[in-house]
């Protein structure tokens, strides 16, 4: 494209074979106007302050503030509800700036409609300003805003960083340390010998010895399976992912802004650099479970029109990006452990990350886990010298904290098995409530707080904390 995008498209397509073409305004536009709104309101609110402190007369306080309470909630309800019902999709600020609201096909506002918007609304009033930070802006497919949530705790902002780069990064300076690294192996047994040290033996033959083994060998760990042969182990979610980059296609995006789509028939998100390269990904339902590994043999171009087709009824810039992708990845199923094994430890053999607690993509939180893991791994081993307690301990601090972000993931999910007409407008009418209820920066604090402080010793866990963290656990499956 040689213009950029401040807005997008809405098409509507009418029985008679009609479309109609609307402009989506822009986030600027629509803050623009509803900033004079809230001046306007500002103006009436206290006209009527005015009114119920000095007309109702000195000594009238019960009268004057029961006026002050119910002429706030009518003047910020009624005011956007009576414009947009009576002046089809109008408020003062958006007749300035010639925007209007219509219905998700386009249709003019309805009084019902209206009302529903501006129920909605009153969620807006609650506190939710907590610091800056990532954000992501939620919208349905044609548009239309629902929601948006700030990636970052008090006093904290998020860093988008690729999850290849983050590993290159790692392995880098573990080779620097002098920590050798083996690539392609595939872990075939392991064995503990009379002396107390783990042999891992690999399907090409060679074996590697140590004082204890770490099996961080993800959701289908073959180290899980070895020390927990009973445990059931992974469960595909459903959910299908792909992803991809493009550049050469203006988006018009805020900076340090994601944005996800609830398309008709897919989930889309993408983030735009500075420079103006766009990362994005895909996620939709596929009942059947795929073969595994079957999906990288489809080429470049076959994904490409999958997607495209996926994304044919939404805004028309995702095809674009989709279009212009330099690079797309193979389609990949999720899997999650939707109860983690009874034990993550067994000897001097340890599971880390999603080898005992896989969690879905769609929290956000696998790479964060697995750091964190790594963390309070590390310092129980350095201050407990019986590596089986040092095991005991870190499982008892890192189990419940990693149960809940399993219920974080499911709940990421959720939204994405939508694509039903009714449910999605359901789901667009209600995600507005829970972002500002339940995706505040006050409410997901736990997630981006949580410190792992290295300088503070670590005591071993006792056999009643232990106890009482199993029923945690139970009870969190």
């Amino acid at each position: 494209m040689s213009q950029p995008l401040p807005d997008t498209d809405l098409i509507v397509a009418t029985p008679e074979r009609v479309s109609f073409d609307y402009q989506v305004a822009g986030l600027a536009t629509r803050g623009i106007a509803q900033l004079l709104d809230l001046l306007i309101l500002a103006g009436v609110l206290f006209a009527v302050y005015f009114f119920a402190l000095f007309e109702v007369g000195i000594g009238q306080d019960t009268i004057g503030g029961l006026i002050a309470i119910i002429g706030s909630f009518v003047v910020i309800f009624g005011y956007h509800w009576g414009c947009e019902a009576f002046w089809s999709g109008q408020t003062i600020g958006k007749k300035v700036f010639r925007l209007r609201a219509v219905g998700d096909r386009g249709e003019p506002m309805t009084f019902f409609q209206a009302g529903i918007r501006n129920i909605v609304r009153i969620v807006d009033f609650l506190p939710y300003g907590y610091g800056v930070g990532l954000v992501v802006l939620f919208v349905n497919g044609k548009g239309k805003r629902l929601g948006e949530v700030t990636l970052a705790g008090e006093g904290r902002k998020s860093v988008f960083i690729k999850r290849v780069p983050l590993g290159m990064i790692l392995a880098e300076e573990a080779e620097r340390q002098g920590i050798k690294i083996e690539r392609g192996k595939k872990l075939e047994s392991i064995e503990t010998t009379n002396t107390g040290s783990v042999v891992a033996t690999f399907q090409d033959g060679t074996a590697a010895r140590g004082d204890l083994l770490i099996g961080c060998d993800g959701v289908h760990s073959r180290t899980r399976q070895i020390i927990d042969p009973a445990f059931s182990g992974p469960v595909y979610t459903g959910l299908m992912n792909t992803g991809g980059y493009t550049s050469g296609v203006q988006v018009s995006s805020p900076p340090e802004t994601t944005h996800f789509v609830f398309g008709k028939r897919a989930f889309f998100g993408y983030h735009v650099s500075p420079s103006g390269y766009i990362y994005w990904f895909a996620n939709y339902v596929q009942a059947q479970e795929p073969v595994r590994e079957a999906s990288e043999r489809s080429t470049h171009e076959e994904r490409k029109q999958r997607l495209l087709e996926l994304f044919r009824d939404d805004q028309p810039f995702i095809r674009e990006i989709i279009g212009a992708a330099e690079e797309t990845f193979p389609d990949f199923p999720s899997y999650a452990l939707p109860t983690q094994p009874a034990s993550w430890h067994k000897g001097r053999v340890v599971l880390l990350s999603d080898a005992a607690h896989a969690i879905s993509p769609s929290s956000g939180q696998g790479a964060s886990m697995a750091l964190e893991d790594a963390a309070v791994l590390a310092k129980c081993l350095r201050d407990i010298p019986n590596s089986e307690q040092a095991f005991a301990t870190y499982e008892h601090l890192r189990r419940e904290r990693t149960a809940k972000m399993f219920e974080l993931g499911q709940r990421g999910d959720s939204g994405k098995f939508v694509t039903r007409p009714l449910q999605q407008w359901f789901r667009d009418l209600t995600t507005p409530i829970f972002l500002k209820l339940f995706a505040n920066p006050k409410a997901s604090d736990w997630i981006y707080s949580y410190r792992v402080d290295w300088d503070a010793p670590v005591t071993t866990a006792t056999a009643d904390s232990i106890e009482g963290r199993e029923m945690v656990s139970h009870a969190a499956k």
